[in-house]
């Protein structure tokens, strides 16, 4: 977006733009769909055939079996883009609610941030619904949300507010960068909890480097003699104690360890999550380009080596 461009013209062309391929990704996915359940609706048909006719070879079944895989994919492909677009119409929609004076509590209001003891938060209105920093916030982490706050909350010094202001200047046409990072993080606007990230990485282990590797052998190994027990049961009619068998030892294995596994899942769940949403925002911004001085701090901070 050139410096020239009206911002409110500019967001209604993106908007129209994304609202059109809404539409035409929509139909596709509807097509899709109701391929899918044709081609399911054709597998139990040639099953059913198979069933009663020995003329026909339950092999047949693979074809729509095949096709019904590739549809799933496919419509799964569609759903993720389908997803991606619709943040990018929301992102606008919401810009053009500030432009429009329309925002009063569409965004984060945040009121926790300022204590009651502040001698001008609530005089003038910086946090809660219709506040400032509510009209401002397009924060997509909370370290950013009370980064903003801060800044609302705490005067700066002459020197600080020109860098900040040549900050702005520099990015306040880099539309294509706040669209992307909107994108980026707009799924899980908010996730990064800075303290409960860092508390997550520096607890201890559950379960040691030579634990890990030795259960991690005993899965893999009762995972492959039930999947080969039960195709000797079935393709050659072997004896099925041992499938059972496998089956017992799995049940074992899991009421030994599922406790510590499942807390290891829900422990890993939420920080897997917030690493995404910092990996994929600080790459992009590690690819832009930059000039002013604080822009050029702020992003060597960034920079490690390997």
């Amino acid at each position: 977006m050139s410096e020239k461009t009206d911002p409110r013209v500019e967001y209604l062309r993106r908007l129209k733009e994304a609202r059109a391929t809404i539409g035409k990704m929509e139909l596709r996915a509807d097509r899709i769909s109701r391929a899918r359940v044709a081609t399911a609706l054709g597998g139990i048909t040639l099953a059913l055939l198979s069933a009663v006719s020995s003329a026909l070879s339950a092999t047949w079944i693979l074809v729509p079996l095949a096709f019904f895989i590739i549809l799933v994919v496919i419509h799964g492909r569609l759903e993720r883009d389908l997803g991606t677009i619709r943040l990018v119409a929301d992102w606008y929609e919401e810009g053009l609610s500030r432009l429009d004076h329309t925002w009063q509590g569409q965004g984060v209001q945040r009121s926790d941030l300022a204590s009651d003891d502040h001698p001008y938060a609530a005089d003038l209105d910086l946090f809660g619904p219709g506040s400032l920093f509510e009209l401002l916030c397009t924060a997509r982490t909370r370290a950013g949300e009370e980064t903003l706050a801060a800044w609302l909350l705490e005067p700066a010094n002459i020197d600080e507010i020109r860098d900040r202001q040549e900050a702005i200047a520099e990015l306040a046409t880099r539309l294509e960068l706040r669209e992307e990072l909107a994108v980026l993080a707009g799924g899980i606007r908010s996730a990064v909890d800075p303290s409960r990230l860092r508390s997550w990485a520096e607890s201890p282990p559950l379960f040691g480097s030579i634990a890990v590797t030795a259960w991690r052998l005993a899965a893999l190994l009762l995972s492959a003699g039930l999947i080969t027990t039960f195709i000797l049961w079935a393709a050659a009619d072997a004896n099925p104690l041992p499938f059972w068998l496998f089956v017992l030892a799995i049940w074992g294995f899991y009421s030994f360890q599922g406790g510590r596994i499942v807390r290891v899942s829900l422990a890993l769940e939420e920080p897997h999550r917030e690493l995404q949403v910092l990996t994929k925002v600080l790459r992009r911004l590690e690819e832009e380009p930059v000039n002013c001085g604080r822009l050029v701090t702020l992003r060597e901070a960034l920079a490690f080596s390997g």
